[in-house]
């Protein structure tokens, strides 16, 4: 009972040490942060090293024509037909 308590707040507050334990688990190779080869390796690399608040915005796309819009590249942009 106490390992799974020690261990759930070891995940809490380290996301990477689960991250990096349940990789090995899974494939038997530690994650290569430094030049990651397979997809696995760069979503994880992503998930922990890059800008993901606008992720949600960006996916939508609606919402990434008002974001190429705001950015002054609206001439790079089809023309909608309909908006369902």
């Amino acid at each position: 009972m106490f390992f799974r308590f020690a261990f759930y707040l070891k995940a809490k507050k380290d996301p990477k040490w689960i991250t990096d334990r349940n990789y090995y688990n899974i494939f038997g190779k530690p994650i290569n942060y430094d030049n990651p080869s397979d997809l696995n390796e760069k979503i994880h690399w992503l998930k922990f090293y890059s800008d993901t608040s606008q992720w949600s915005r960006l996916a939508d796309k609606y919402k990434v024509r008002e974001y190429v819009i705001e950015k002054g590249l609206e001439h790079m942009l089809r023309r909608l037909c309909s908006c369902h």
